[in-house]
């Protein structure tokens, strides 16, 4: 037993009533195909690798890093931070929250995590030149 979905909008003119369909077959098809060339869009274009692991404390850029060289730093306000060569995360930290460790590991440029307690930012780049969209 399959079941049929009408839409319908009802039209007064004039004082007749007609019924026209709201949704055709084919405005469903097109919506669809749209959604999905939307979708494939946001996940293949937007997603560029990045190239560098920044580590800023207070506001200043404390170091920089090579995302394809694994990197172990630990600094002095508790947090550890490593790079395994593909991507950089907070492997440990004195938080209480703990939010900037279960943020997980950042290999797109743009992404970055945060632990406020310590004042300490892991931010992702594309490289020397990488310029910030603000300024």
């Amino acid at each position: 037993m399959t079941a049929k979905i009408k839409c319908y909008i009802i039209i007064g003119k004039g004082g007749i009533i007609t019924e026209r369909k709201l949704f055709h077959k084919k405005d469903i098809v097109v919506l669809a195909l749209l959604l999905c060339l939307a979708l494939l869009f946001y996940f293949t274009a937007t997603r560029e690798k990045g190239e560098r692991a920044e580590i800023w404390i207070n506001g200043d850029l404390y170091k920089s890093f090579e995302l394809k060289e694994p990197f172990e730093i630990k600094l002095d306000n508790g947090a550890t931070i490593k790079g395994d060569g593909e991507s950089a995360y907070f492997e440990h930290s004195d938080c209480p929250d703990k939010v900037c460790v279960n943020t997980g590991r950042l290999s797109v440029s743009g992404e970055w995590a945060a632990c406020l307690p310590n004042e300490t930012v892991l931010k992702i780049s594309k490289g020397n030149g990488d310029v910030d969209t603000v300024s």
